[in-house]
């Protein structure tokens, strides 16, 4: 686990995401960091440190207690460890957030809301240089978090079509008409081709080149172990097409 035992962290953990720093400013990229993840938290609450302190994954919106106090203990550590790196982009407090709670997130957005807008403010007071952004699970949104003066950048997910390449186009369209009412810089967070697509290299091409058109950085997501794959040569492809004149 990373984090083990209350305010303890990995070490083991922590040499790689230095790796991945050191990696990322050797080749001019820049990393989004999420400070915690639904996915781990989501499929074994039971096992994190966090299940100590409420009675289900529920209670990590409580803003209160112990859970609080060691969830910000967490963000203290990370933001102040990595905030001078120069491969850093933005914070991110919890990868789809909302993904904790599955079917019943829309019933607690307010708590999701309020939990996020205390994270941003325990992240800005040891970094106010850098962007936050917050992503929900694919394809949902929630305007209160858009409108919320803590989040810098709107950030959306779409899964809804991992197939046809012509497509994906509109529903990127569709996403950005409905988020960019905000008045906020948008960016499309994650979006797949199921691996096993044979218009897998069209798929994300056509996904970039629509993003592109419309001024939104957009970023496929890959993953060897899941349905959506790893990053190939063709995924390769696909992103030059994408990007290089």
């Amino acid at each position: 686990a990373f984090e083990p035992e209350p305010g303890q962290y990995n070490q083991r953990d922590i040499a790689l995401i230095d790796a991945l720093f050191d990696a990322a400013e050797a080749r001019g990229m820049y990393l989004i960091f999420c400070i915690f993840d639904h996915f781990a938290f989501a499929t074994r609450w039971d096992e994190q440190v966090y299940a100590r302190f409420g009675k289900g994954r529920a209670d990590w919106f409580q803003g209160a207690g112990e859970m609080l106090a060691t969830q910000k203990q967490r963000v203290r550590y990370l933001v102040g460890r990595y905030k001078d790196r120069r491969g850093l982009l933005a914070w991110e407090p919890m990868n789809e957030v909302n993904a904790l709670l599955g079917f019943f997130s829309s019933f607690y957005a307010p708590a999701i809301v309020a939990w996020f807008e205390v994270m941003a403010a325990t992240i800005r007071e040891i970094d106010p240089a850098h962007l936050i952004t917050q992503s929900l699970y694919g394809d949902s949104f929630i305007p209160a978090l858009y409108r919320s003066d803590a989040l810098d950048v709107v950030q959306f997910h779409t899964y809804i079509e991992e197939l046809d390449p012509d497509q994906i186009p509109k529903i990127i369209e569709d996403s950005v008409a409905q988020v960019r009412q905000y008045g906020k810089p948008v960016w499309l967070g994650e979006f797949c081709s199921q691996k096993d697509n044979p218009q897998r290299e069209a798929f994300i091409g056509n996904g970039l080149r629509a993003a592109r058109r419309l001024g939104v950085p957009a970023f496929a997501w890959t993953f060897k172990s899941d349905h959506c794959g790893d990053l190939d040569e063709s995924l390769q492809r696909a992103y030059r097409s994408a990007y290089q004149p």
